[in-house]
């Protein structure tokens, strides 16, 4: 992000500087903005009044991660996992962080479904033992390969298709 944003390199001699600046108003600013992609939270909701157990695994460290959890009512009360960039010794692309979520949720491979945004999501996933979806409701914003290129066992590209496809109820 910040060579995206101030085209410096790791290698420039501000870069730690402007990294640690970024972070400290990253962190003051986590729900500043903060919203549901359109569609999500109604997926939630639906996988909450089925009592279908969910959870969140994400490459941000907690220090970030948690924060937008307890900010977030239907995140705070219903997640049932939360894995971060620093719970475990690995972040994903490695299957640990999943295999970790599903131990915490006692769910076998077969019966999770990995939802994710990245390629690194679906590669993680995958080689968990998870059935995986990608998803991507951003693609007019986005530099990466086409959903279909993942690798993911289905993908989709609104939170409504996504309900559909997973048997959810969604208005």
């Amino acid at each position: 992000m910040i060579y995206v944003a101030l085209n410096k390199e790791w290698t420039d001699p501000d870069f730690e500087q402007l990294r640690l600046e970024f972070l400290d108003a990253y962190y003051d600013n986590l729900l500043n903005q903060t919203d549901f992609i359109p569609g999500m939270e109604e997926f939630l909701s639906e996988l909450i009044g089925q009592n279908i157990k969910w959870g969140i695994v994400t490459n941000k460290y907690q220090k970030y991660a948690q924060p937008i959890i307890d900010g977030i009512k239907i995140l705070n009360k219903h997640c049932s996992v939360l894995v971060c960039g620093d719970t475990t010794n690995h972040a994903k692309p490695h299957p640990e962080p999943v295999l970790h979520a599903r131990k915490t949720l006692t769910f076998e491979g077969e019966e999770t479904i990995y939802i994710g945004d990245d390629p690194r999501d679906i590669q993680s996933g995958y080689n968990a033992g998870c059935w995986t979806h990608a998803v991507n409701f951003f693609v007019e914003n986005n530099k990466k390969p086409h959903l279909s290129e993942w690798g993911s066992d289905d993908f989709s590209t609104t939170a409504q298709e996504l309900g559909n496809k997973l048997g959810l109820n969604l208005a």
